[in-house]
C-alpha cells in the first residue's frame, strides 16, 4: 500500500476573509512527481476553493490557515480525504496512476463545495464521465447491476458493498444492516447522506474498515476486500529474563518496564520544541512495546489498522479519541489505570533519562539495523546518504528491531507515537518543572517518534513534536501505554 499525504494551508472560506495567504505544501509524495501534483492541485483548489499563493523561499508560518489531503491507494482504487476547519470531503478513483489522484481530487471538491459541480464538471466531464452524467463503470469488486432507485427521501442515499467472500455482516456506524455475498451485494437504501463509517466482517478474514460518502438522492458503490487472516504470527520477540522492572497486564500480556525517575534537560533548539529547559519526572511503568493489532482486537473486537500483517504488528489508523475508548475498555478488564505517557515521561525515556540520546536507541545512533524508517531505503545525516534497507516496507512487528537504553523498544522510527499532552508554544518555557502533565486546553495533541515512512532523521529525533487534531488518523501512528501511578 502506498501513502501519500499532503498537507495545505487553506480554508472554504472566501480568501479575503483570511489575513494572509494560502499556501498548498506537499509533505510525501510517494510514488508521484512533486510538481505534477503540486500544479494539478494548485489549479482546481485555486479555481473552486481560493486562490493558493506559492510557497515563499523563507517558508510558511505555523499560523496559516490549514488544509490536509490525504490520498491511500490500494492495487484497486485510490481514496482521498480531504479535511480543515471547515470542510470534510472524500474521493476516490478506480484508474491507476496519477489520473486517478486527479479524479479522486476533483470529485472531494465537488462534494466539499457541490454549487461548483457543474462548473467543475464543464471543466473536467472527460476525468469524471461518470460524476458528469456521461458514461463509466464506478470501483466494484465484480460487475453487478443496480437496482432501480427508489422514490429518494431529502438527505438519504443508496448504498451498495460489493465483497469478495461469503457471508460478510456489513456494519454502517456501527449499525448491523446486512449480508454481503460474493457476487451478491448488499443493497441497502434510505441511508444517511453524508460521511459514513463502514465496517465488513467475515469468518477467517481480517475486517474491512473505511470512511465512505453517501451521496444524497445516487447510489454509492464501495468494494470491500477482506483479507485471510494470517495463518501464521511471526515469533514472539526474545524474553528477557524477569526481572522486579517488569510487570505483565494480565488480560491482553502487554509487557510494562519500570523507568526510574530523574531529572533531564527537555526540548531542543527547534522552535516547537525548545527552549531546552530542566525537567524532573518520578518513576513511572512504560509499555515495553508499542499496542499491536493483536491487543486492540481482544480489547475491542476489531482491528482499524490500514496493514494488517499479524497479531505482533503495532495498530495504527487510530485517532486520540479512539486511544481513549480502548483505554477505558482495558481499565474495566482490572484494577490497573493506563493512560498515554505525558510528553516528559516519553522524552525521558527515549533519551535515556540524563544521557540525553538523540536517538532513542542502544547507544543513541541510528541506522538500518537498529530503527526502522525510511521506506524509500536511503536517508542522509549532513552530507552522507546511507542505506536504510531494513527489510520492512511499512511497520514491523514489535520488537523487531533492539531495546533502548531503558529496554523500550520502537521509541524511534516504527511508528508515531501518540503523547497524552496538548500542545502549547508558551509551555516549554512556564510549565512545571517536576513531572509536567501539558497545557490544560489546546487545539493540538503531539504524536513523537517518527515512523517507518520518514526519511528525514531529524523527525526521528527525541525532540522532535509533531501536532494533529486528535481526531487525526494515519497508518504512520500508533501509541504505547503508561501506568497511573
Amino acid at each position: 500500500m502506498i501513502k501519500l499525504l499532503f498537507t495545505s494551508l487553506l480554508l472554504l472560506t472566501p480568501v479575503s476573509l483570511f489575513a494572509g495567504p494560502c499556501y498548498l505544501v506537499i509533505e510525501d509524495s510517494g510514488n508521484y512527481n512533486h510538481t505534477t501534483i503540486n500544479n494539478f492541485a494548485i489549479s482546481v483548489m485555486s479555481k473552486y476553493i481560493g486562490k493558493i499563493s506559492p510557497i515563499p523561499p523563507a517558508g510558511i508560518r505555523a499560523e496559516s490557515c490549514q488544509y490536509i489531503l490525504l490520498v491511500s491507494e490500494t492495487t484497486s482504487s485510490i481514496t482521498v480525504t480531504i479535511s480543515g476547519k471547515d470542510m470534510n470531503a472524500f474521493g476516490d478513483s478506480n484508474n491507476p496512476g496519477f489520473a486517478g489522484v486527479q479524479e479522486a481530487i476533483l470529485r472531494a471538491i465537488y462534494r466539499a463545495n457541490p454549487a461548483r459541480k457543474s462548473d467543475i464538471c464543464t471543466a473536467y466531464s472527460t476525468m469524471i464521465p461518470f460524476d458528469c452524467g456521461q458514461k463509466s463503470s464506478p470501483t466494484i469488486v465484480s460487475p453487478t447491476t443496480l437496482p432501480p432507485p427508489p422514490k429518494a427521501l431529502t438527505f438519504q442515499g443508496n448504498l451498495q458493498v460489493n465483497v469478495n467472500v461469503d457471508q460478510a455482516n456489513v456494519f454502517l456506524n456501527n449499525q448491523f444492516i446486512g449480508v454481503a455475498n460474493k457476487g451478491k451485494p448488499l443493497n441497502k437504501t434510505g441511508v444517511q447522506s453524508g460521511k459514513m463509517n463502514l465496517r465488513v466482517e467475515a469468518s477467517g478474514h481480517m475486517v474491512f474498515s473505511q470512511v465512505v460518502h453517501v451521496e444524497t438522492n445516487a447510489w454509492t458503490q464501495i468494494s470491500a476486500i477482506l483479507n485471510p487472516l494470517t495463518t501464521q504470527d511471526p515469533p514472539q520477540p526474545a524474553a528477557l529474563p524477569s526481572s522486579d522492572n517488569e510487570w505483565v497486564e494480565p488480560f491482553t500480556e502487554m509487557i510494562f518496564i519500570q523507568i526510574p525517575g530523574g531529572c533531564f534537560q527537555m526540548g531542543s533548539n527547534h522552535k516547537r520544541s525548545g527552549p531546552i529547559h530542566e525537567v524532573c519526572v518520578g518513576d513511572f511503568y512504560l509499555g515495553k512495546y508499542e499496542v499491536t493489532q493483536g491487543e486492540w482486537q481482544k480489547v475491542m473486537g476489531r482491528n482499524p489498522s490500514k496493514s494488517k500483517n499479524s497479531s505482533r504488528h503495532p495498530v495504527e489508523m487510530v485517532s486520540y479519541y479512539d486511544i481513549q475508548e480502548f483505554i477505558t475498555n482495558l481499565n474495566s478488564k482490572g484494577k490497573t489505570n493506563f493512560r498515554l505517557p505525558y510528553e516528559a515521561e516519553w522524552e525521558y525515556a527515549a533519551k535515556g533519562g540524563k544521557r540525553q540520546f538523540q536517538y532513542s536507541t542502544k547507544n543513541g545512533s541510528i541506522n538500518s539495523s537498529s530503527v526502522n524508517f525510511d521506506s524509500e531505503g536511503i536517508f542522509s545525516i549532513g552530507f552522507l546518504l546511507r542505506s536504510s534497507e531494513d527489510g520492512f516496507k511499512h511497520s514491523a512487528p514489535v520488537g523487531s528491531f533492539p531495546l533502548n537504553f531503558f529496554g523500550i523498544a520502537d521509541m524511534t522510527g516504527n511508528l508515531w507515537e501518540w503523547i497524552h499532552d496538548y500542545f502549547g508554544k508558551a509551555y516549554y518555557a512556564s510549565g512545571a518543572k517536576n513531572n509536567p502533565k501539558g497545557p490544560e486546553k489546546g487545539e493540538y495533541r503531539i504524536f513523537r517518534g517518527g515512523s517507518w515512512n520518514d526519511s528525514n532523521v531529524d523527525y526521528l529525533s527525541t525532540s522532535f513534536i509533531y501536532l494533529k487534531k486528535p481526531g487525526y488518523k494515519n497508518n504512520t501512528v500508533g501509541f504505547r501505554l503508561a501506568i497511573q501511578n
